[in-house]
């Protein structure tokens, strides 16, 4: 490839200038809604739950270990870790006991999730106008988690995700920048994370106390009339997730994580999990190492070093042109790693 750019877009997106999370961004007067919603519990035994509104839909297993958070969101934050508004209903554990003793025991539930995602960066991407088309401020996603087993210690946790209209942008003249960001096509995720919240049984207080982890996730595309990462054909990648979360100390925790993600692996994420590019993205190997601690009750502080190592361009682009899988080597322009370092004090209340 002579060294040189395959795609111009890929030189000129400014990624680290953009705030993915323009929703919380208190950067001018606008009032912003976070998070607001509502669980409805019902059935003789409230086996069922169903929710609406604007939840977190980030700092899901096991991201949330990372981020000092005592738990978890939903959904699994190795397929998503995006906002979508939208709604759910749960089918607990007591609906599933009531038809075999073996579902009590195996602890498994089951939970559907809808919504509709849009862009709230407006005026973000300027030399882009996407959000100049209403239509294309929106995606839909429908999803559902399914629990087989979960004793309270060992776990097999199942998402299975489908997105439609997804985002990209396009070289509608190859010597020019592309001028506006076009309906990709579908996406289709399927994500499963074994998990223990102990180790063993008794054998020490410390293992007694580790939370350990492995995630497997895996993606397709499945383009429309324009290409997706580069190709008119459906690709699929694949990325595993390892780590753990131990204690250290009074009332701290330390822990380390590393990803290994495919040539065409793809989540649904761009940046919110690291600054420097999302870790669960990556086409490349991430690593990571951790600590938090608590200063007093509410008051918390950490540090975390991450180093992220890509094969591929794209980890954290759109589903277009910018997507395209290139290798780094074979591209003058890529970056090949990024170091991030993150100190933080931080009150909760």
């Amino acid at each position: 490839m002579d060294g040189k750019p395959v795609n111009s877009a890929m030189q000129t997106l400014g990624y680290d200038n953009s705030n993915w999370t323009a929703n919380e961004t208190p950067d001018d007067t606008s009032l912003r809604v976070s998070q607001a919603f509502f669980n409805y519990y019902f059935g003789e035994n409230n086996e069922f739950m169903f929710s609406a509104g604007r939840r977190p839909a980030t700092e899901g297993y096991p991201a949330h270990f990372r981020a000092g958070d005592e738990h978890a969101n939903s959904p699994l934050a190795h397929l998503i870790n995006l906002e979508f508004d939208g709604m759910s209903l749960q089918i607990k554990n007591d609906f599933f006991a009531q038809k075999s003793e073996k579902f009590e025991e195996w602890g498994t539930w089951l939970k559907f999730c809808a919504g509709r995602g849009y862009s709230p960066n407006s005026g973000k991407f300027t030399q882009y106008p996407y959000d100049k088309d209403d239509s294309l401020k929106i995606n839909d996603f429908f999803g559902m988690i399914f629990v087989p087993y979960d004793d309270g210690q060992y776990a097999l946790w199942t998402e299975t995700v489908k997105a439609w209209n997804v985002k990209g942008m396009y070289d509608t003249d190859k010597d020019k920048k592309p001028d506006t960001m076009k309906d990709a096509g579908d996406y289709f995720g399927f994500n499963a994370v074994f998990k223990a919240a102990g180790i063993g049984d008794g054998i020490n207080d410390y293992l007694d106390d580790t939370n350990a982890f492995i995630s497997f996730a895996l993606s397709k595309t499945i383009p429309h009339n324009n290409n997706m990462l580069g190709s008119d054909d459906s690709k699929t990648g694949t990325s595993w997730w390892i780590g753990a979360d131990m204690p250290a100390g009074d009332d701290g925790r330390w822990g380390f994580n590393f990803i290994k993600g495919s040539k065409y692996y793809r989540s649904m994420t761009y940046a919110e999990d690291t600054l420097i590019g999302s870790i669960a993205a990556v086409r490349g190997k991430a690593y990571e190492v951790y600590y938090n601690g608590v200063i007093i009750p509410h008051l918390t502080w950490g540090v975390r070093a991450t180093i992220i190592k890509y094969d591929y361009t794209g980890s954290n682009a759109f589903f277009g042109d910018d997507g395209t899988p290139v290798d780094v080597d074979n591209m003058q322009t890529a970056i090949k790693d990024a170091k991030d370092i993150r100190a933080y004090i931080r009150y909760n209340f």
